[in-house]
């Protein structure tokens, strides 16, 4: 493995590994917050609550996706949807951080796009490669890894 592939795949962990960072964060907040509080702020928005709880679900599966490696392309692309209704949410605020503004939101969203982009890395667990997901070959099921 040449230094460039060596420091590739390590941005990628690098990249899931904030990603699961930022939605750890707004799991806990949550968390702490309580389920119900949750699904009011939905409410509060005009959405159903029960957006509320299937945002927390989605969360705390996607925790686990990220830090493991397990198909973080598409558990993003999946998620696109969600954090464009956070970007819609904060929409008229602006874009202005001092006021809670849409560029975090966006922020986020593109920084799940380049993970969408670059796909697990090699240091993700062995998962059954699926013929359009592009997984790095060290990472497909019954792969035998090349020593570092």
């Amino acid at each position: 493995m040449t230094q460039f592939e060596r420091q590739a795949n390590f941005a990628a962990l690098a990249l899931r590994l904030i990603v699961a960072v930022w939605f750890g964060y707004h799991f806990y907040y949550k968390w702490v917050a309580g389920f119900p509080a949750n699904a009011a702020a939905f409410e509060a928005r005009g959405l159903p609550g029960i957006f509320g709880y299937a945002d927390m679900l989605i969360e705390i599966v996607v925790i686990p996706f990220l830090v493991l490696g397990i198909y973080s392309r598409f558990t993003m692309l999946i998620l696109t949807p969600l954090m464009l209704g956070a970007v819609g949410v904060f929409w008229p605020r602006g874009f202005n951080f001092t006021f809670g503004g849409w560029e975090l939101p966006a922020l986020w969203l593109l920084v799940m796009w380049v993970l969408a982009l670059i796909g697990d890395g090699r240091y993700a667990i062995p998962l059954p490669g699926l013929p359009w997901d592009g997984r790095h070959p060290a990472t497909r099921f019954g792969a035998k890894r090349a020593a570092a």
